[in-house]
């Protein structure tokens, strides 16, 4: 055992009183990653899994970068060797980031995934699970690919144009909240044909999909047909110019800003639920939760009010200098220019921007009957866990 600087300090010297500071010996490894690690993936049996589907050495080299991950957070590779310097690995050989770009990108096929896929959801269904959420993710700027077999061009659900996209989902246990498997789709359209690929999978192995969690891109009537057809249940954000978002806010949006009657736990975070219709001509209705995150708020309506300023800035000193000068589409609502020549007056929209700022922080969700604000939330926000994992990993296929 390495005396740590505590020990060294109060209790050990070099029998002269000088302290020790040597330095680590360089044969040193640390365990603590590489034992955790493996005793995940052993009990979890995804070792075995692993090793069926890639064979020892790459299931090797995929857990060494897995464990990069976990100890370093991010996805800047160029930090692994560093990293993992001292670590004990699972493989034999130490390798850098230029390698596991070549790994990924170039050794991984889709029948070692599909393998992969289906010994992991035998294994579960063996093990008794029977149903699954599944989380769909519609393709957007963080799905521009540039190298992928699934991806399309087109626009993303964000309006970007022209980029290679691809979309992906992630199935759950309903009963423990336990990872099943995962789907890449292509596509840049998010509509209900997506959801296929995941049926047509889990059928085969005797799992039923009991729910699904879908984004903003998504809330269209013939999605929420699809899944009514299906029966399942849903989670659904829903975007800032849908009906039944506007209504709520219109109908509750006062009660809920900062009144600790309708706090979440200790989160700040208000909430209520009503039915309302989803969309303005459709006669369909939904159970929909609305929310006021009051951090959010704040966060949204200072950045709003500095890109208007900013923006009002920049234009001014355009006229000021006589070159051309046309207020950015996204925030022509709330400035513009009136004159001609060097008469030109930037004018700001007041009235507009402070509706925006009393919008700022409201979200609302549509939500399957049985379905709580505070389970809804929940369920929702983990979304992020998966979503961060993703973009990592996407940039080692890419």
């Amino acid at each position: 055992m390495i005396p740590n600087r505590y020990f060294r300090e109060h209790f050990w010297n070099n029998g002269d009183g000088a302290h020790v500071e040597n330095a680590l010996p360089q044969d040193e490894h640390s365990v603590g990653i590489y034992a955790l690690t493996l005793a995940i993936v052993d009990r979890t049996g995804i070792y075995e899994e692993l090793k069926t589907a890639f064979g020892m050495q790459y299931a090797n080299n995929i857990l060494d970068c897995v464990m990069f991950f976990l100890l370093h957070g991010g996805n800047v590779k160029q930090r692994y060797e560093a990293t993992m310097d001292r670590e004990i690995l699972f493989s034999e050989k130490r390798h850098d980031d230029a390698w596991y770009d070549a790994f990924f990108s170039g050794k991984i096929t889709e029948d070692m995934t599909q393998t992969f896929r289906i010994e992991r959801v035998r294994r579960l269904s063996a093990q008794g699970v029977q149903k699954v959420w599944l989380f769909v993710h519609s393709p957007d700027r963080e799905c521009a690919a540039r190298q992928s077999d699934v991806s399309q061009l087109g626009a993303d659900g964000s309006g970007s144009k022209g980029e290679r996209i691809e979309g992906y989902m992630y199935a759950f246990d309903s009963a423990t909240g336990r990872p099943v498997t995962y789907f890449a789709y292509e596509g840049n359209v998010p509509d209900a044909q997506v959801f296929q690929q995941a049926v047509t999978f889990f059928k085969d192995y005797k799992t039923d999909i009991e729910g699904i969690v879908l984004d903003r891109n998504f809330a269209q009537e013939p999605v929420f047909a699809a899944i009514e057809e299906r029966r399942w249940k849903y989670i659904v954000m829903l975007p800032s110019d849908a009906y039944a978002h506007r209504e709520m806010v219109k109908e509750y949006g006062n009660s809920l800003r900062w009144n600790a009657e309708y706090m979440l736990d200790d989160e700040v975070l208000f909430a209520t639920t009503a039915r309302k219709k989803l969309f303005g001509k459709d006669t369909r209705e939904s159970n929909i939760c609305t929310y006021f995150d009051g951090t959010n708020s704040a966060k949204q309506a200072v950045r709003l009010s500095r890109d208007i300023h900013h923006e009002k800035q920049k234009l001014e000193e355009a006229i000021k200098q006589g070159k051309d000068a046309t207020v950015s589409p996204s925030l022509q609502s709330y400035l513009s220019i009136e004159g001609e020549g060097q008469g030109r007056i930037v004018t700001e929209h007041n009235k507009a921007w402070n509706e925006s700022m009393a919008q700022a922080g409201f979200f609302s969700i549509a939500v399957s009957d049985g379905v709580s604000v505070g389970t809804c939330h929940r369920i929702f926000r983990s979304r992020d866990v998966f979503e961060t994992q993703y973009a990592i990993l996407k940039l080692q296929e890419d």
